[in-house]
């Protein structure tokens, strides 16, 4: 197995490791605050990892059975790193416009919901027909997606950050401290995970720069769960910062 192959294998675990346990520590969060938020926002951010679940689960394979994991599986590797994608962006939309556009809730969420069941259809269809439609895994622990497949994750790449934004700028408006620095952490934290993600989606970066991605996308998992949940070790060093 080359080099860069284990790299990014190793990273790609990392990144879902440490993402797995924000969504929990997020989540667990509803025992001390009773709201449901929490909750949601936690699952999110680990079904948000999904686009990597492939890519770490194939060198996982690699890694034991000494084969080329799931590259020789193009129909499993596109499935399992795409299928629960717009499910989860249709959860972290609901929830969205459910806390600042309650009235156009409905319809918002009803439209992106048709959309969502149309992808899940070609997906599955191009997947079990013709996998080259949606892209080409490349190596054991990368594919290449065609340009049409890109401009969907964009898509929800966008539904996902926007009203992440709205709702660290929302927070950023509060007159308590800790509110605020919560809207900067989570400002950040989406700004860090779209240009990880736009990095790591494109064809024209090079295999050994994806490491520099994913430690993009890690130190947004930490931002994301320091923007819900601002552990006292955040809370003590930035706003002592910000009294000086």
């Amino acid at each position: 197995m080359e080099t860069n192959i284990i790299v990014n294998g190793i990273f790609s675990l990392i990144f879902i490791s440490i993402s797995i346990l924000v969504g929990i520590r997020v989540g667990w969060g509803y025992r001390k605050n009773k709201e449901r938020m929490y909750i949601y926002v936690g699952l999110v951010w680990i079904l948000i990892t999904e686009s990597w679940w492939s890519s770490a689960i194939s060198f996982v394979i690699a890694l034991i059975t000494n084969t080329d994991g799931l590259m020789s599986y193009p129909v499993i590797y596109l499935l399992i790193g795409n299928l629960l994608m717009p499910i989860n962006q249709l959860i972290w939309l609901s929830l969205m416009m459910s806390l600042f556009y309650k009235e156009k809730q409905k319809i918002i969420v009803g439209i992106y919901a048709i959309f969502t069941i149309v992808f899940e259809i070609l997906l599955l269809y191009f997947a079990f027909t013709d996998t080259l439609v949606i892209g080409e895994v490349v190596s054991i622990v990368d594919v290449e997606y065609t340009p049409l497949f890109l401009v969907w994750i964009a898509v929800n790449l966008m539904v996902f950050v926007v009203p992440g934004f709205i709702f660290g700028r929302v927070t950023l408006k509060s007159s308590q401290p800790e509110h605020k620095l919560k809207g900067k952490i989570l400002i950040v934290a989406f700004t860090l995970f779209t240009i990880g993600a736009l990095l790591d989606a494109a064809s024209f970066v090079p295999p050994e720069f994806l490491p520099v991605t994913r430690i993009i996308l890690i130190a947004a998992a930490f931002c994301y769960y320091g923007g819900f949940i601002l552990p006292n070790w955040m809370k003590k060093l930035f706003l002592k910062k910000n009294t000086q």
